[in-house]
């Protein structure tokens, strides 16, 4: 009995619980990339089974969920950039038949 060291034990523990989290967290973000979901730390909580809390309390995941939102706000700006040009274009180029007919 003298061998039993609760420390270490709560120690090992402690690992093993924030491998398992680690591991929850990233095949939650995963599948909601998949599925073309927004990742925000309620979605991300929801999907892993976890708290918003733990997500908030380690900087590993608050940055990476952080990074992933930056990411898809970014991509929908740029789509929207892009539809609002080809928008415009056309716009243009109608303008432009209109007064080519008028002539």
């Amino acid at each position: 009995m003298s061998n039993f060291n609760r420390k270490e034990q709560l120690k090992q523990l402690h690992a093993k619980r924030k491998q398992e989290t680690k591991l929850k967290v990233d095949k939650a973000v995963k599948s909601l990339k998949s599925k073309k979901e927004n990742i925000n730390f309620n979605s991300v909580s929801k999907e892993a089974g976890i708290s918003k809390t733990t997500l908030y309390k380690y900087p590993e995941y608050k940055n990476m969920i952080n990074l992933y939102r930056k990411q898809q706000r970014d991509s929908y700006i740029q789509g929207e950039t892009d539809r609002s040009q080809e928008v415009w274009n056309d716009y243009l180029k109608n303008q432009h038949e209109k007064l080519k007919r008028r002539e």
